[in-house]
Parts: C-alpha cells; sequence; structure tokens
C-alpha cells in the first residue's frame, strides 16, 4: 500500500490539469452555441436559450454532486487508513499479550 506523495501529487496535478483543459473547451463549445443561437431568428432564440439554461443548470447541479462524491470518497479513502493503521496496532498489542500470556503460564 505505500505510495511516495509526490508520484500522487504530479497525478493529480495531471487530472487537474486535464479537468481545467476540459472545462475550458466546454466553455468555448458553450460560447460558439451562444453565437449560432443569436443568429436563429428572434421567435426560436428564446426556447433554445431555455434548454441550454436547463442544461447549464444539470451541468452545474451534476458538477457539485461530483464533488461531494470525490469529497466523500477522499474520507472513506483516510477513514480506511485509519482503520487498517488501529488494525495493525491491535494485532501487535494482542501479539504482545499473547506472548505475555505465555512467558507468565510457562513460568508457573
Amino acid at each position: 500500500m505505500p505510495t511516495s506523495a509526490p508520484q500522487h501529487s504530479q497525478e493529480t496535478g495531471y487530472v487537474r490539469d486535464q479537468a481545467q483543459n476540459k472545462a475550458t473547451e466546454e466553455v468555448g463549445e458553450l460560447v460558439d452555441f451562444l453565437r449560432l443561437i443569436d443568429k436563429l431568428p428572434q421567435e426560436y432564440q428564446s426556447d433554445f436559450y431555455r434548454v441550454l439554461n436547463r442544461l447549464t443548470d444539470s451541468f452545474a447541479q451534476r458538477q457539485q454532486i461530483l464533488g461531494a462524491i470525490r469529497e466523500s470518497l477522499g474520507q472513506i479513502n483516510l477513514d480506511l487508513k485509519y482503520l487498517i493503521f488501529d488494525l495493525e496496532a491491535t494485532k501487535r498489542e494482542r501479539d504482545e499479550y499473547q506472548r505475555q500470556l505465555e512467558f507468565f503460564t510457562q513460568s508457573r
């Protein structure tokens, strides 16, 4: 389970950069789409803007949910590491008590 912190940090930076690039591309596509909507006849624009607003609201909500899920997974991962640490410490304590018990039962 040992992983080096710099590797994790580099991996996280790479993923973050990919996400930023993707977001930049999506914003550019959104701006292009808005320009296309502006070129439509007036009677169609409001329908497209309503659909676009629903899409962007849905996207923002999904991003919030995804962020909450990532945060929860991070917390679960941390909790699991603490549990594993506690389990290993408990096993060491058990082994030590077992050795002490064997020593005392043999010395009697």
